[in-house]
């Protein structure tokens, strides 16, 4: 007595190599920790100018007390706008890099801190904030929890 086959069998692992007739073909990744540096950094600068703006209009508009007298915009305004933006991206930044050095402390892949630019006229703080991305799972729910506390 003999039983037919159960299936084609078990699947092929999902990798190729100049031997394997595998249809699935995957990239090499790479390595932990790495990123593209010239977006951060040009997210970075263009956070710095929209925050700096609308650090320069809120300025500009508590110096005309709301609307109330005229305001002469000069370079002084711009200072204003720097001491804003410089003190809004210090707490965004110290907390998302209390993340990513907790994740480089745990030896969890993730990118350094994306910070994201709005128009001033848009949204009033020239920003959306900051975000790192998390590219592995967590090995543990210890390492989960110290990774989530270390931002704040």
């Amino acid at each position: 007595m003999s039983f037919p086959a159960a299936g084609p069998g078990p699947p092929e692992p999902p990798y190729s190599s100049e031997y394997s007739s595998s249809p699935f073909v995957v990239t090499a990744r790479p390595p932990k920790f790495s990123s593209r540096k010239w977006l951060h950094a040009l997210l970075l600068l263009t956070t710095i100018l929209t925050t700096t703006w609308a650090g320069y209009y809120h300025y500009a508009e508590f110096a005309s007390d709301f609307g109330r007298r005229q305001v002469v915009y000069d370079w002084n305004l711009v200072l204003h706008g720097f001491w804003y933006s410089g003190t809004l991206l210090a707490i965004l930044g110290a907390h998302e890099m209390g993340h990513y050095l907790y994740c480089r402390r745990y030896n969890v892949d993730a990118t350094p801190p994306y910070f994201i630019p709005v128009p001033a006229l848009i949204f009033w703080t020239g920003t959306l904030g900051a975000v790192i991305k998390i590219r592995e799972p967590f090995p543990t729910r210890r390492v989960l929890f110290d990774i989530g506390v270390a931002g704040p």
